[in-house]
């Protein structure tokens, strides 16, 4: 018996299984429809439920088989950071300052440096954080990282026992 199974063959059937999963994800985008069950037992349209479905339904636009997917979003836009001396601890001295990366010095406490950017990122909304606190061989070594649409901004704050100085850098992205 002859094994007619080729790469070919499986290739056609991958390529015939994704235009099929991509017709049926164009096709259920449209229906969109959200039952609820009110007090009486009757049925009623939910339409905020059924907005949250639509604006879930515009992640993927196809376009031609030349292109691939793309994400769209009727969100609003994320807004712009400010700049990037917000993150100036007071009472530090600036090493170096770019658009994006912040260095500093400071003589306060590591553990009132690290307090005061845990409660600034709190502040500015940043809605994932990440608090990491390592002490070794009295060498203390804080980040902290935190994300929110539009920017993610990760803190290094050391201590420098050569010279009794906090070390501070600030990254953003």
């Amino acid at each position: 018996m002859k094994n007619n199974f080729t790469p070919r063959i499986g290739i056609i059937v991958i390529v015939i299984f994704l235009v099929v999963a991509a017709l049926l994800m164009v096709s259920n985008r449209n229906k969109t429809t959200t039952i609820t069950s009110s007090a009486s037992g009757s049925p009623k349209s939910n339409s905020t439920l059924a907005a949250k479905a639509e604006s879930l339904g515009n992640i993927g636009e196809y376009y031609d088989g030349t292109k691939s997917a793309t994400a769209t979003s009727s969100a609003t836009p994320a807004p712009t950071p400010g700049s990037i001396k917000q993150y100036t601890f007071p009472s530090s001295v600036t090493k170096s300052s770019a658009a994006k990366k912040l260095e500093l010095e400071t003589t306060a406490p590591v553990d009132e440096v690290t307090e005061w950017y845990k409660e600034k990122i709190r502040s500015l909304g940043f809605n994932a954080k990440s608090f990491s606190q390592t002490t070794t061989n009295g060498e203390i070594l804080n980040k902290l990282s935190a994300a929110k649409p539009g920017e993610k901004i990760d803190i290094t704050i050391k201590n420098d026992q050569t010279t009794s100085k906090v070390l501070i850098t600030v990254d953003r992205s």
